[in-house]
């Protein structure tokens, strides 16, 4: 009978163990803690505060403007393939070809020799129309529109800041156009970048 009690107990020793939660109870969170965890990740209060001045745009002789929203009649002007008012200027009979410029421009004298046929040139980048940014969340400018007959043109165009003081961006500018005569297609396309970097010191960009 003894050993009956024995066998008993030792065989209801592993049910007591079996009794015992093996995952620890959840901990109650301090909900002063947690907010005080989240709030390292974000920024400060003003930081956050964005405006359209944010949006800044550098001019080859480092003047600086913002991002322009509004719709105005001279954003028509600009409406075309160069981007830009094209006032002084007859087009050929398909987009991309020559321009015959009607009037001249004695306000920009140039320094050093420059290319003398310029009719194919006005597609070109001139070292004043580029401009460098410096925004506070990656900004985006789409351009489309339908040419002669059959085909499109789009300029797309990207910038984005990598730090406060470093900022890139990448456009292409792309068109096809059949025309309205024959033999008279034309195509192009054009890719252009660049980088900005200001010191801390601001003595060099």
């Amino acid at each position: 009978m003894k050993y009956f009690f024995l066998l008993l107990f030792v065989l209801s020793c592993p049910l007591l163990y079996a009794q015992v939660d093996s995952v620890a109870p959840a901990r109650k969170l301090d909900p002063s803690k947690n907010n005080k965890r989240q709030n390292k990740n974000l920024p400060p209060e003003d930081a956050q505060e964005i405006t359209i001045k944010d949006y800044k745009i550098i001019s080859h002789a480092r003047d600086t403007t913002f991002l322009d929203t509004t719709l105005t009649i001279q954003k028509e002007y600009k409406y075309n393939y160069l981007r830009k008012d094209d006032f002084e200027l007859m087009p050929f009979a398909n987009v991309g070809q020559p321009y015959s410029k009607l009037g001249v421009d004695f306000e920009r004298s140039h320094l050093y020799p420059v290319l003398g046929a310029k009719a194919k040139h006005y597609n070109y980048f001139e070292v004043e129309e580029i401009d460098y940014y410096n925004v506070a969340t990656p900004m985006t400018d789409l351009f489309f529109k339908t040419t002669f007959e059959q085909g499109q043109l789009l300029d797309a165009f990207l910038t984005f800041n990598l730090s406060r003081r470093f900022n890139v961006s990448v456009a292409y500018k792309g068109f096809r156009s059949l025309g309205k005569y024959r033999f008279d297609q034309s195509e192009s396309g054009n890719f252009r970048t660049t980088l900005n970097y200001v010191s801390k010191n601001e003595s060099y960009s």
